[in-house]
């Protein structure tokens, strides 16, 4: 079936695609330990979650069925919505097509505000990065996440600024080659720091980020290409993987070249993710037989937890799933995933949900195709970025994120900048 749904969106866009890269980055988080299981041959089945008996063979085939009904409905909305907009953008002149005059106006806020959002967040975010690589060192990953209150934490906010402010420099001068080498410089010297902390998360979203910008913005991709972006691929698995190592053997004599040498790094990064499956299957298991179902709550809360908390050490709109099914299985560490969070909404039926996903990534296609408008294409490659990721993590704050790190300080120096030059 993921064959099928891959070759049909490949004959359907006739490249490959953010929709199509969705559904290879879900294969890896769903399937990773089918793929090494199939591989190995059973060896070592104690390591791998899906052969354990916290899944009953019932609730292991309804959760690969309710994952390829979401895909299903996600590809074939997509690809419906996408027909939809071509035949719609004939009819009336799109609103994403600028003129020059203003195409330059956009850049140079875009711009500035980078610059502005670099500057302010830099202190912040050294000391953030410094003071948690520190505590990661002293007391390991787990016991600094446990630690762990990001909920007022000020610090945090504001040195997530930072690699925004980096995408709207990127963005708004891409032809610019010194100025992309310069950002991309600093990109990786953010991402080695952040990997010192023990977490990857961001590491991923900002791989996205630039997937999206690379395939609409690059004006061919060769073979030599495409071979340098798997090496650059396959090194960063292996980072990956290593991430994961350093953490977890802080206070081990194991050597890390013995480590690599004797395993597998594809099948070390595939053991990593397809932990999702038992947290799909998690869900399934106890929803709604332990836990009831919030009917929709988790999309109607994406709204509300936009406002500011100012008088609660957590924001009462939030929520989470992890929270919730983690203590129900004996192996922690489970988080979410776009496939469990439609079921803990509206169980059985969440795959219906998939329609307007669909609807979201043809826009953020379609926008990226077709517009000249650096925010446009900033916002839309962002949302991709977050929706990617969420096949490992809740959705809720993807819709926060849009309004906090990228419009507000676009609307604010925009506003300046009117009310200085009377920009139009």
């Amino acid at each position: 079936m993921y064959s099928f749904i891959l070759i049909s969106l490949f004959i359907f866009e006739k490249r490959i695609s953010l929709m199509f890269i969705f559904v290879v980055v879900s294969i890896l988080f769903v399937l990773g330990h089918h793929i090494i299981y199939f591989f190995t041959k059973g060896d070592n089945m104690e390591l791998y979650l899906i052969m354990d008996l916290g899944i009953s063979m019932d609730v292991y085939y309804h959760t690969l069925i309710f994952i390829l009904k979401c895909l299903l409905f996600l590809v074939c909305s997509y690809m419906w919505f996408s027909i939809y907009n071509i035949k719609f953008k004939f009819r009336r002149k799109s609103n994403l097509i600028i003129s020059k005059c203003n195409i330059k106006k956009i850049n140079t806020i875009l711009k500035y505000t980078g610059i502005i959002i670099l500057i302010v967040s830099l202190p912040f975010t050294l000391v953030y990065l410094f003071q948690n690589a520190s505590e990661t060192i002293s007391m390991g990953y787990l016991g600094r996440m446990n630690q762990e209150i990001s909920a007022r934490n000020y610090i945090a906010i504001i040195s997530n600024f930072f690699p925004i402010g980096l995408y709207m420099i990127f963005v708004s001068d891409y032809e610019n080659k010194k100025m992309r080498r310069l950002v991309m410089f600093f990109v990786i010297l953010y991402a080695g720091l952040y990997l010192m902390t023990g977490s990857r998360m961001i590491i991923i979203k900002i791989v996205a980020f630039f997937c999206a910008v690379y395939i609409y913005k690059l004006k061919s991709i060769n073979y030599r290409k495409i071979l340098k972006y798997c090496i650059y691929g396959y090194i960063l698995l292996v980072i990956l993987v290593s991430t994961s190592y350093f953490r977890s053997n802080l206070y081990t004599n194991q050597n890390f070249l013995i480590y690599i040498i004797q395993n597998n790094p594809i099948f070390l990064f595939l053991r990593e993710t397809g932990v999702t499956f038992t947290t799909i299957a998690n869900v399934i298991k106890n929803c709604p037989s332990v836990v009831e179902p919030i009917y929709g709550k988790t999309y109607i809360n994406q709204f509300l937890v936009v406002i500011p908390n100012l008088f609660f050490d957590r924001n009462p709109f939030l929520v989470t799933l992890n929270e919730v099914f983690n203590p129900l299985y004996y192996y922690g560490g489970l988080s979410s995933s776009i496939f469990a969070e439609l079921y803990y909404n509206f169980t059985g039926f969440g795959y219906l949900y998939m329609i307007c996903f669909g609807f979201v990534f043809a826009k953020i296609t379609h926008v990226l195709r077709i517009t000249n408008n650096s925010l446009y294409f900033l916002i839309a490659a962002y949302v991709f970025s977050e929706l990617l990721f969420s096949v490992r993590y809740d959705t809720l704050l993807i819709f926060r994120s849009v309004i906090l790190y990228i419009l507000l300080p676009y609307g604010a120096v925009y506003l300046f900048l009117s009310l200085k030059k009377g920009v139009n």
